[in-house]
């Protein structure tokens, strides 16, 4: 578990600092869509006139689905597969039970029959009597 976390935060702390970078970029560079015309709500305004705060609603805005797409994503992966591995092992955990069960007659017989064909083992004999 201690290596899924530290993948984890190295993974969240990556995508942290890829998508900075990229906010950064577009302040200092400019977007490519500089001149475009965005509507809402009736009011119109262009990427240009994005300022310093907005830049930041965005980093924050791409930080949050970066954290949800690198912690999210996974445990809905994993939860699942961890969930049937559990089933699998319980229903061959059964099935084992039920096979014992089943050829316990024959378990029986070979077990009686090793203990009637084995070499009896030899008799103890009785300890050297100690001199007084």
């Amino acid at each position: 578990m201690r290596w899924f976390v530290k993948g984890l935060g190295a993974m969240v702390l990556i995508a942290l600092l890829v998508s900075a970078l990229l906010v950064g970029a577009a302040m200092i560079f400019g977007t490519p869509l500089e001149h475009a015309v965005v509507q809402f709500d009736d009011a119109d305004f262009t990427m240009g006139e994005l300022s310093a705060g907005h830049w930041l609603l965005a980093f924050a805005g791409i930080a949050v689905a970066c954290i949800v797409v690198v912690v999210v994503v996974p445990l809905a992966i994993l939860v699942p597969l961890a969930f049937s591995a559990i089933a699998v092992g319980a229903s061959f955990a059964i099935v084992v039970a039920v096979m014992a069960v089943l050829c316990s007659p024959l378990i029986l017989l070979g077990w009686l029959l090793w203990r009637l064909l084995r070499k009896a083992p030899p008799p103890p004999t009785a300890p050297p009597a100690l001199a007084p």
